[in-house]
């Protein structure tokens, strides 16, 4: 049996018996979650003035950032954490005449970035980072601004959460990023029915996941390349908010087994292999990053597979090896876009640009890779969410 189709139907087994109830204890259920196939999922919430249930990183006394530690931090701080803090603010506050239009769902995926579905779709996730920015300032920011951001953050939850139903369709809902991290800051702060709304929305995303996952054939390389990391990484990031540690442990053992034919011996991901492409392969490391920074526990098995894959990257970040992208790929949808006249799918060099992030967030959590991009070190041109997450990990290794 090819290695790919064996990794498939591995996990389709584990998401069929998490379907069943067997990777969580307590009750799912809510919009969208499927009747009798909802996964059996818990939510808790995080110990009074965290931050949230995922990992923000831990302050410099070792322990888990608090909104208080934070906002403290902010006020007085000149070190890293203290300026992507007020970054964050600053971006709430002179967002709050922003408005939010959710939608009942997302077309991005295997759309050409021309076409209007894609650029409608695209057009509405850009404005989520806001809704981040109000999540976080309505936690952190002083007694005159704080509730107004409450409120914009607040009816931007509900308005996606009562709109939007969940697909399970991992390209188009890692899109939902910054939201599902706006709502992991704000839901401690919001009152029990709309809480318990908002976590049965995300039992929706669980259940969505494993239908979608159960719908692929057992060889469809959807079930081995970025897309099933991203699967994992989406679900991952679901039951972190909700703080089901049952299904955090489901994700990690997937993520174990896709890990080892995703990526390969040297590093060299499915996806590289597939479609002769570094930009395929970042975007692969991506979805591990974002499951590594936010729920470590899902990702620790596979570190060691994860540093590989970031090394396979080394001769190419550092010029020392050229590659021309999509040569020899395999995959419809890059002929569509290098027809389309997409920049990233011409058969040109690789530009180590589109790997800057990943790395700027792998200095800290695979310190190996500070050594090879030294030019990341004091670069400053990132998102203000990246520069939160990279000051919040480094504080936690006595690094800021």
């Amino acid at each position: 049996m090819a290695r790919s189709a064996l990794a498939g139907i591995c996990g389709a087994l584990l998401w069929i018996l998490a379907a069943c109830g067997g990777a969580g204890g307590g009750s799912g259920g809510g919009s969208g979650a499927g009747g009798d196939d909802a996964v059996a999922t818990t939510s808790t919430l995080p110990a009074p003035g965290l931050l949230g249930n995922l990992d923000w990183g831990r302050d410099g006394s070792g322990k888990a950032w608090t909104a208080q530690a934070l906002a403290a931090t902010m006020a007085v701080s000149s070190s890293a954490v203290g300026s992507a803090a007020r970054s964050i603010v600053k971006h709430a506050e002179e967002g709050l005449s922003l408005t939010v239009a959710p939608v009942k769902r997302l077309d991005m995926d295997g759309e050409l970035f021309s076409s209007q579905a894609f650029k409608d779709s695209d057009a509405t996730v850009r404005t989520l980072d806001d809704v981040f920015y109000w999540a976080l300032c309505a936690r952190i920011a002083n007694a005159e601004l704080a509730p107004r951001c409450q409120a914009k953050a607040h009816d931007a939850v509900i308005a996606w959460s009562t709109t939007y139903v969940p697909t399970g369709n991992p390209i188009d809902e890692s899109n939902l990023y910054y939201l599902m991290l706006a709502v992991d800051v704000l839901r401690p702060v919001l009152q029990g029915g709309e809480r318990e709304g908002v976590d049965a929305w995300l039992t929706a995303f669980d259940s969505a996941i494993v239908r979608f996952d159960e719908r692929l054939s057992p060889s469809d390389t959807a079930r081995v390349n970025n897309r099933h990391t991203w699967s994992l990484a989406n679900a991952a990031l679901v039951a972190g908010v909700r703080g089901d540690g049952g299904r955090l442990a489901a994700a990690a053992t997937a993520m174990g087994l896709h890990a080892g034919s995703n990526l390969g011996e040297g590093g060299s991901s499915y996806d590289f292999r597939q479609r002769d492409a570094l930009h395929y392969h970042v975007y692969d490391l991506e979805a591990y990053q974002r499951a590594e920074a936010l729920t470590p526990g899902v990702t620790a098995a596979v570190s060691d597979r994860i540093d590989s894959g970031l090394r396979f990257l080394r001769p190419f970040y550092t010029g020392a090896e050229k590659h021309l992208e999509f040569v020899n790929t395999t995959v419809a949808i890059d002929f569509a876009r290098k027809d389309a006249g997409e920049a990233e799918w011409q058969n040109l060099p690789w530009e180590p640009r589109h790997a800057r992030e990943l790395l700027k967030l792998a200095r800290i959590l695979h310190p190996d890779v500070a050594v090879w991009t030294q030019d990341l070190e004091t670069a400053g041109d990132f998102h203000p969410v990246l520069k939160l997450l990279v000051a919040l990990k480094s504080s936690s290794r006595g690094t800021d």
